[in-house]
């Protein structure tokens, strides 16, 4: 655990914690077995923003900041992909320290989306990260990072819709990427600019899946908090900063956690896989139950 003390500071909080960090990690890293010293001191600004982070990735070690506590003045680092405490109020604020620029991920990939017109990757990752490749040039297929989740982006979707070109032609055209984290969020992403449009905070725990349903323009998300909530697409690409409320479904009746979602594309039936090894079927239209099938 390192500790620093949180005073004003004149130098962005961005870069003295990386700078802070580099120096320590060429010190005392060990490629296996990181061996930390108890506390380093650190000058820091009065505020952290809750959309702000500060980048570092040394020798593949993800290092996270977490609970910063305005009251008591203490900011706590650990080293690892995941936040300690996932806790947030008032006085708590999560951030994840990484590297900004790197174009490639620096842990496990949890999902994929492929838009077939742009000839565009989507890459979701476990370093917390979304990223978008060109797939017609290989040379150089790295397009841009999408960054804003604390946590695993666990699954992300791609919603598209028709657009009519002349009179005859229809083309599939995605608008928005929407990912679930296990940061608690789903979030909405533009999908050509890859700028964070909306964050939700529904869920009560990690959000494992996502399914979308085209002809309803509608998306499920399911986590570990065994409830699933389902999204107008049009709504929720329609919030702004200073409107994020939205209203929504919510299906219950499973037992245990959620880790995988389905849904037909016109949205009649939804079916969520959990670890109770059994499948539910929902008519996401009444949400009702429609069957339960045990493996």
């Amino acid at each position: 655990m390192v500790m620093a003390t949180h005073k004003s500071g004149g130098q962005s909080a961005r870069k003295k914690v990386q700078e802070a960090l580099e120096n320590l990690a060429r010190a005392v890293l060990d490629l296996e077995y990181p061996e930390v010293p108890e506390s380093v001191n650190v000058q820091l600004p009065e505020y952290f923003g809750l959309e702000d982070w500060a980048g570092v990735d040394i020798q593949g070690y993800r290092w996270c900041l977490f609970r910063l506590n305005l009251d008591s003045g203490y900011l706590f680092l650990s080293v690892g992909y995941t936040p300690v405490d996932r806790k947030t109020d008032n006085h708590t604020v999560s951030l994840v320290i990484r590297d900004e620029v790197e174009p490639r991920h620096r842990a496990g990939v949890n999902s994929l989306q492929y838009d077939p017109q742009l000839h565009r990757l989507y890459s979701a990752g476990r370093d917390s990260i979304i990223r978008i490749w060109n797939c017609k040039n290989m040379k150089d297929p790295y397009i841009q990072s999408m960054e804003h989740h604390t946590d695993w982006v666990n699954d992300i979707v791609l919603c598209c819709v028709f657009v009519s070109v002349g009179s005859i032609l229809e083309v599939d055209v995605c608008v928005s990427v929407i990912s679930a984290s296990s940061d608690t969020t789903v979030k909405v992403w533009n999908a050509h600019k890859g700028f964070c449009m909306s964050t939700l905070r529904t869920h009560k725990d990690y959000v494992k899946a996502l399914a979308y349903a085209r002809d309803r323009e509608q998306v499920a998300s399911a986590g570990l908090d065994r409830a699933i909530f389902l999204w107008d697409v049009n709504t929720l690409t329609a919030l702004t900063a200073s409107n994020n409320t939205v209203t929504t479904s919510s299906l219950n009746g499973n037992k245990d956690s959620i880790y995988s979602l389905a849904m037909n594309p016109s949205g009649t039936a939804i079916v969520s896989g959990s670890t109770e090894k059994v499948l539910r079927v929902w008519d996401p239209r009444t949400c009702a139950k429609l069957m339960k099938l045990k493996g």
